[in-house]
């Protein structure tokens, strides 16, 4: 029996069963060498190995090499290929990036269909609204950050410099079927005035026309305005309405600049054109609802903008016996989420016959603000004087709407201090608008309010539904 080369290896063979001049391996070690003389064939290169693939070495890597295989445990497995676990990580967040961003890709593209046309900062053709816009002006470019500033409906800004101004151009669809309400197109043509300047000061628009359309009543003016860092600007607002969607236009830059660019302004708002995606548009009136007495008498009026919501007047009756009916508008700005509701009350009394409905109504419901104001002051270190009540005679503000036969009043209901004649609790300004018929046996009173400031939402609205009492 033969042991094999290797000292430290322990197997042994029978040299009778291997053959001579052929390269061996152990079994054991992996150790290779060979019996007897070499197979008869070519002779290898000076200091090549054993084996017919095998690089020719140095000296001082063989002995290496023949230590490193010496000293190995024969029984040990070999080491396989290894992966870096932060290889892995390092893999996962490249594939991980990629996918987002072709993600994004995708949604904007979507998003985007059919809204923009080639031309990138030269022109925009949006068919969601319904406009295009022709070539910019020279030294005009498409600002994101512009348009991010001015925020919803404003859905597109541009700037230029030397001198230095500022477009923001927006649209809203605000209910399918029905045209934009003056109210809602007014409340969005101030948006930008209060994000931007602490104030703001109208004056005459510098033009009546706007894509094709006439300007309404408050729905264009030339401003003045004071911005937090004390400069002062100058610039132009529009909105005009057309098949169903409001459009707005809002142009400024520094006072001493204006001049120089009001023409470039008038020029660049009439690139933009109406297109012809809509032309098969048409209104759809909203549903009247019309409201009846539960009990006798028998009295009707009409919402014609079905805007009103009946609610509950339990708890308000046990206060007042004459209470019959209690409706609400509670609406949120629907370019502002997150900002306060516009709300007003509408509230039906049944009262015994005094004279005339109008005037006893009047009576009933100025008694109200009374008690309400004194009641509010309860617990305050100086009360509350009482409201005041003026008398409203002038074009009532907001949309347009019909007006019923009924006669109504309307006031302005305020506090004031008795010395200086300043308003002393503004958040007690009403509008208040009133009618009254006389049904059966009993006077019908029909008593809507809201806070003044939001006069121009739902004066119109109060005067629809007071006179339609009957």
């Amino acid at each position: 029996m033969l042991k094999c080369p290797n000292p430290t290896c322990p197997y042994t063979f029978d040299p009778s069963q291997v053959p001579t001049g052929v390269v061996l391996s152990c079994p054991r070690c992996a150790m290779q060498f060979t019996l007897g003389s070499p197979t008869t064939g070519p002779a290898a290169p000076p200091g090549y190995g054993v084996g017919p693939h095998t690089a020719p070495a140095e000296s001082e890597f063989e002995a290496v090499g023949r230590t490193a295989v010496e000293d190995r445990d024969p029984d040990a497995q070999m080491p396989g290929r290894r992966t870096n676990k932060y290889q892995v990580f390092i893999l996962a967040g490249i594939a991980a990036a990629l996918m987002a961003g072709t993600t994004l890709a995708i949604i904007f593209k979507v998003m985007n269909r059919g809204n923009r046309g080639s031309g990138g900062d030269s022109a925009l053709k949006d068919k969601n609204r319904n406009v295009g816009l022709d070539t910019l002006p020279t030294g005009w470019v498409q600002d994101s950050a512009t348009h991010l500033k001015v925020g919803s409906p404003y859905v597109y800004g541009f700037k230029r410099e030397n001198p230095e101004a500022y477009v923001a151009f927006g649209s809203a669809e605000y209910a399918q079927g029905r045209s934009p309400r003056a109210s809602e197109m007014r409340r969005d043509l101030e948006l930008p005035m209060q994000k931007l300047f602490t104030k703001f000061e109208e004056e005459q628009p510098p033009e009546t026309n706007w894509l094709g359309q006439i300007v309404g009543k408050r729905h264009a003016f030339k401003f003045r305005a004071p911005s937090s860092d004390g400069l002062i600007w100058q610039g132009e607002s529009f909105t005009v309405a057309s098949k169903g969607i409001a459009y707005f236009w809002v142009s400024w830059c520094g006072e001493g600049d204006y001049d120089g660019l009001k023409d470039e302004f008038s020029k660049f708002r009439g690139k933009f054109k109406l297109l012809e995606v809509r032309n098969d548009w048409r209104e759809v009136v909203a549903k009247e609802v019309e409201y009846k007495g539960n009990l006798t008498p028998h009295y009707t009026f009409t919402d014609a903008e079905a805007v009103w919501n009946e609610a509950s007047h339990e708890a308000d009756k046990k206060i007042n016996p004459d209470l019959d009916r209690l409706l609400r508008i509670n609406h949120t700005p629907r370019s502002d989420r997150k900002a306060l509701s516009d709300d007003a009350d509408l509230r039906i009394y049944l009262l015994d016959p005094a004279g005339d409905p109008l005037q006893q109504a009047r009576e009933y419901v100025q008694a109200h603000w009374v008690n309400h104001v004194q009641t509010a002051s309860v617990g305050l270190l100086t009360p509350l004087p009482a409201p005041t009540f003026t008398e409203l005679t002038g074009e009532a503000l907001g949309d347009e709407t019909a007006k019923g036969p009924t006669p109504i009043v309307r006031l302005e209901s305020k506090v004031l201090d008795p010395v200086t004649k300043k308003i002393a609790a503004s958040s007690e300004s009403r509008l208040v608008v009133i009618s009254a018929v006389r049904v059966g046996d009993k006077t019908v009173v029909l008593h809507c309010w809201c806070q003044w400031a939001k006069r121009d939402v739902f004066e119109s609205r109060f005067i629809q539904i007071a006179s339609s009492l009957r």
